[in-house]
Formats: structure tokens, sequence, C-alpha cells
């Protein structure tokens, strides 16, 4: 018979203890969840199918959209670009047949056999030369390939400059995706999500950005661009130009001149010298004094990798040798352009045909 104090075993726990024992360590899990996601909410992620991915993802997939419309907006001004070059073509190409003529006319004037015939001849060198003058001087053609031209160069700036932002968005992307992959507290806070659940989650980026990136680089190879040095001379930059695929001369870059100018010596050099047929023009100068030009047609100007046709060029006569050499909008406007005064660089930037498909 003991007389010492009698113990009982302990029975089971009552099932409702055993109920609020795993609903506080669930609430508990839940709350650790809970807290790991909102850290990376903090981190500007977040939640869409298997993936915690950034805000910037869904911005990206916006300015893919709405660049869409800027590049149709673009094909359809260089279209109607395309469309007044062909009509300034076809007026240049006609003045250029009457200019033949009078030239033809002329050679045949010693022959005439009569007065009549040598009157007869000159009748038509007037008319021919009469025709030449009224093209020359009939602007509103002029006037509205200037107006199609500036809305070409704009909705052009605008298309690259988007595809610009867009890629700079995706720089930043990537560097803030890099940055969480090596963050301990993103890491931990996933690997806590994950061992609670049952569906596992990855950081980003998704499988919809990476098409995106893919979308964006197909875009980025209709453009050209290249960073061409320039050498600096006084106030000016210049910029060597290949003439014709023969002669390269260093012209200095003038955004605000509306045509490639030469000196008259200048203009011999390369090949370019204008005839007593090419009309004449006034072009004011810098310093406000307005002179008497040339405009000849240059079959071929390159600039770096960028090459442009029949370009319209003012040469200065013999009174003006000082005159600079100048590269300008008849040149330009072809492309989207930088002059960045700091590093001595002209960026261009060009819509490759191709990309008009």
């Amino acid at each position: 018979m003991s007389l010492g104090p009698t113990t009982k075993p302990l029975g089971r726990l009552p099932a409702a203890l055993v109920f609020s024992a795993a609903l506080l360590a669930g609430s508990l899990a839940a709350a650790d969840q809970q807290e790991a996601e909102d850290l990376l909410k903090e981190k500007g992620t977040r939640k869409i199918s298997s993936h915690f991915v950034l805000e910037e993802e869904v911005e990206l997939s916006k300015r893919l959209r709405a660049i869409q419309k800027l590049r149709r907006d673009m094909l359809s001004a260089v279209k109607e670009e395309d469309a007044a070059e062909r009509q300034v073509a076809a007026k240049d190409k006609l003045i250029v047949d009457y200019i033949q003529k009078r030239r033809q006319l002329r050679a045949q004037l010693q022959n005439a056999k009569s007065a009549a015939a040598y009157n007869r001849i000159v009748d038509v060198m007037q008319e021919l030369g009469d025709r030449v003058t009224l093209m020359h001087n009939d602007k509103q053609l002029d006037e509205q390939v200037k107006q199609i031209r500036a809305a070409a160069s704009t909705a052009r700036e605008a298309y690259v400059q988007a595809l610009l932002d867009i890629r700079e968005l995706v720089r930043a992307v990537e560097e803030k995706y890099a940055d969480l992959a090596v963050d301990k507290d993103v890491q931990a806070a996933l690997a806590l999500i994950n061992s609670e659940g049952d569906k596992t989650y990855a950081l980003g980026p998704a499988t919809s950005f990476k098409r995106n990136v893919t979308q964006l680089k197909k875009l980025e190879d209709g453009i050209l661009s290249e960073s061409i040095d320039l050498r600096r001379q006084g106030d000016l930059f210049s910029v060597a130009v290949m003439f014709n695929g023969k002669y390269s001369k260093e012209l200095a870059v003038d955004t605000g001149a509306s045509v490639v100018s030469l000196p008259l010596a200048t203009a011999k050099e390369v090949g370019v010298e204008p005839t007593e047929d090419d009309p004449v023009i006034q072009l004011r100068l810098a310093d406000g004094r307005v002179v008497e030009a040339r405009l000849v047609t240059i079959d071929e100007l390159r600039v770096g990798k960028f090459v442009v046709e029949k370009v319209e060029c003012a040469v200065m006569g013999e009174d003006l040798p000082e005159a600079a050499p100048l590269l300008g909008q008849s040149f330009l406007r072809h492309f989207t352009y930088k002059l960045d005064p700091a590093s001595a660089k002209l960026i261009m930037t060009k819509v490759e045909p191709s990309s008009r498909r």
C-alpha cells in the first residue's frame, strides 16, 4: 500500500483546444505570409500568375501598344512625304529637260539658214525659258512639300523618341530585377511564401516581358543610328561629307540653314560647279546680308553611314569666297538628329525603308 501522492496519466487534449492551437498556428503563418507579400509589394512588385513582377512591366505593355499608333502615323506621314518628293523630282526633271532643249536650240542658232528659222528657234528658246522661270517662281508646290516634310519629320521624331524611352524603361526594369535577385529580404520573403502555400512563385520577369523585349528589338531593327565625330572650329562644328562617292570635304553643321551651301571654289573641287542655266536664289546669311547664289542638285551626299540622293545645294558667287561650306536642312531634314556640343558628336537616326512595310 502506498502512502505517497498518486498521479494520473494525462489524457488527450480536448478537441476544441487542439483546433484553437491549429488556428493560431495558421493565423501566424498567414500573418507571416502577408508580411512577406507586403514586403514584395514595397519593393515595387505585384503578384501575377506564378510570378512577382515589377509594376513597370505593365507600363511596358501599355507603351508598346501605344507606339503602334505612333508607328502607323509615322508610316503614313513618310508615305505622303515620298509622294511629295516624287512630285518635286518630276518638276525638277522637267526643268532639266527644258534647259537641255534650250542648249540644243542654242547650238542650232548658228546653223539657221534664214532669219525666219533663226527667229523661230529664238521664240522656242524664249518659251522654254519662260516655262523654267514660271516653274521656279511657282512656290505653291514648294510650300506644300515643306509642310509635308515638317509633318513627316515630327512623326519620325515622335516615333524614334518613344522607342528610345521604351528602351530606357526596359533597362530600368532589368536593373531592378538584378538588384532584387541579390536582395536577401526579397529572397527570404519568396521562400516563406513558397513554404506556406501550395503554389510556387518566382521573381519576375514574366514571360510577357520577354515577348515585349523581343517585339521592341524588332521595332528597333528598323532604326538606323550613328554617333558621328565632329571637329570644332570656333563656334561651328564640322563633319566630313562625301560628295557623289568621290570627294570628301568638311562642312559646318548648320541646323538653321535651309539648304547645303558651298563657296564657288569648294563647289568646283567636288564637281558641282553651277552653270548659267541653274536658277538664281536669294539667301540670308547669319550676319543678316541677303546674297544671291545658284541652286544646283548634288546626286549624292553621305555623312557617316547616312546617304541622301538629289540634295539641293546653293553655290555662292565669286564675290563670297569667304563663305563657309554648310551642311543644312536639304540634307539634315531626312533624319532625326541631335548635335551634342559637350561630346562633339552628331547623333543621327533614320527609320529604315524596310520598316515602312
